[in-house]
């Protein structure tokens, strides 16, 4: 990526470049899983920019129908909240890395392809849980051996990848001055996940959860007692699994 991005800056001209980094600023924001509504704006605002310039570098023949739709994106999360929980983009990518997985065609090609697919996708998180074993050149030797590369990058301080922060996490959302937009899984490195088994809520606290639904949302279409449930409510499971 980085000797792909060299090369455009050789051949593009300075003010056409200048354009293509307000569309890439723009996209680095509007596809974060977590997202303010400042910088919601702040996408809305380069990507305006970047449709208003690109017309006059290419002229008005070279705009497209997808740089109208652009104009449309900063409504779209600021209404359904970050692309990332929405776009089809990354899953029909998947699809394709999964289609890709070789199988041995006499059946029970399902179990092989989610298995070598969870074998790429926590290689990275499996490889630094030794960061306190291991020297730090050998971390970076079972990377690269790995191609595990994303991981691997957000490992240094210069890298621009977004990495957790549980302190951040939990700061967000207990402060209601904070304005934060997200569809953030917890990767595996934040904690141990052990669940006992499922158990029911005493009624004083379910209660307690089911009135806390209905103030948070703003809805009193939720139910709470699944034997009196119609189709057109929304019913809150008493049941739960609690984290060892």
């Amino acid at each position: 990526m980085q000797e792909l991005a060299n090369d455009i800056v050789h051949v593009l001209p300075a003010k056409n470049l200048n354009n293509w980094i307000l569309f890439v600023n723009a996209c680095h924001l509007l596809t974060k899983p977590l997202i303010t509504d400042k910088e919601i704006d702040e996408a809305h605002s380069k990507l305006q920019l970047f449709c208003t310039r690109f017309q006059t570098l290419y002229r008005k023949s070279a705009m497209t129908l997808n740089m109208h739709l652009h104009l449309y994106l900063g409504k779209c999360a600021h209404e359904f909240e970050p692309i990332y929980a929405f776009w089809l983009f990354s899953f029909e990518r998947y699809n394709g890395l999964l289609k890709n997985i070789k199988t041995n065609q006499k059946g029970g090609f399902e179990s092989t392809m989610m298995k070598r697919f969870l074998e790429r996708t926590y290689i990275g998180s499996f490889i630094q849980s030794f960061v306190n074993h291991l020297p730090q050149f050998a971390i970076d030797f079972l990377h690269r051996i790995s191609n595990s590369q994303d991981q691997l990058a957000a490992l240094h301080p210069s890298s621009t990848a977004s990495i957790f922060s549980l302190s951040d996490f939990i700061e967000y959302s207990l402060n209601s001055r904070h304005s934060v937009l997200g569809c953030e899984p917890l990767p595996p490195s934040v904690f141990p996940i052990k669940l006992n088994q499922r158990i029911t809520m005493c009624k004083g606290h379910y209660e307690c959860l089911l009135e806390f639904y209905r103030h948070a949302y703003d809805s009193h279409n939720l139910f709470g007692h699944y034997s009196n449930w119609e189709s057109n409510q929304i019913f809150v499971n008493n049941r739960i699994e609690k984290m060892k």
